[in-house]
């Protein structure tokens, strides 16, 4: 039994062991139950986004160090950062990333068959989730903007298998 006030994260152990643990409200009525189903949907609610955008890091990172040189990915560097060392695409940030692929002449370097502006407009919007989500918006991410992360990823295992 814990208490509807109690923080859940030090029950979590006990809700594993036991698969459910009751939660008791104010007047001491039992008010739920909190089973290892919620806990997994809880925790899935929270880590798809980091999983997706870990995704579309990776692969946008094995493509660009595929297709472009070091020098290449130096001068797309934030010029408010010109002492940080780029020495492969793991060393860009998304916005870089989206430097990197506006450049008409760049964007041919990949070969992928796909209006450039689009692509760019939905890394850029990418870039935008990943900062809510890894700087922890207090708003979690809705369905729509979920839906777009797996889009995204869907489109870079076309574009990039």
């Amino acid at each position: 039994m814990v208490r509807f006030e109690d923080d859940l994260i030090h029950h979590i152990p006990r809700i594993v062991q036991a698969g459910y643990v009751f939660v008791q409200s104010k007047d001491a009525t039992i008010s739920g139950i909190v089973t290892t189903a919620d806990l997994s949907e809880e925790f899935a609610r929270l880590a798809t986004p980091f999983f997706l955008i870990g995704e579309i890091e990776r692969r946008l990172r094995r493509a660009v160090d595929r297709l472009f040189s070091a020098s290449a990915l130096g001068e797309v560097r934030d010029f408010q950062d010109a002492t940080r060392d780029v020495a492969s695409a793991e060393d860009l940030t998304l916005g870089e990333y989206v430097r990197l692929l506006e450049n008409p002449s760049r964007w041919e370097t990949t070969g992928w068959r796909v209006d450039r502006k689009v692509f760019i407009e939905a890394l850029d919007h990418v870039r935008e989730l990943r900062n809510d989500v890894v700087h922890f918006s207090p708003d979690p991410l809705g369905d729509d903007q979920l839906d777009e992360l797996r889009n995204f990823v869907r489109w870079l295992k076309i574009l990039d298998p």
